[in-house]
């Protein structure tokens, strides 16, 4: 079974946020990190952008089709509760 891992870290401070992320697949690791441009308020917005970067350069760059599975990492539990849709938790 052929795994990709995708392990994302953003923050936000000041109205300032940056973000980073790295894929690990069987055919190697993509790192890319940056500013995000767009205006948010907070911390998990911060996180959720990336988590979406990361899984939007998944899908272009690399070969998507030739994965099995894909497991996500994020340190922000409002952004584990909402890809998991989970309702009633708080965002």
């Amino acid at each position: 079974m052929k795994i990709a891992y995708i392990n994302t870290d953003a923050g936000y401070r000041k109205g300032k946020s940056s973000y980073a992320y790295w894929i690990n697949t069987p055919d190697g690791i993509f790192i890319k990190s940056g500013r995000i441009e767009i205006p948010i308020t907070n911390s998990t917005q911060a996180e959720a952008l990336c988590v979406m970067y990361a899984l939007s350069n998944f899908i272009q760059e690399l070969k998507i089709n030739q994965i099995d599975k894909m497991i996500i990492y994020t340190d922000s539990m409002n952004v584990i509760h909402f890809f998991n849709f989970e309702k009633n938790k708080p965002i």
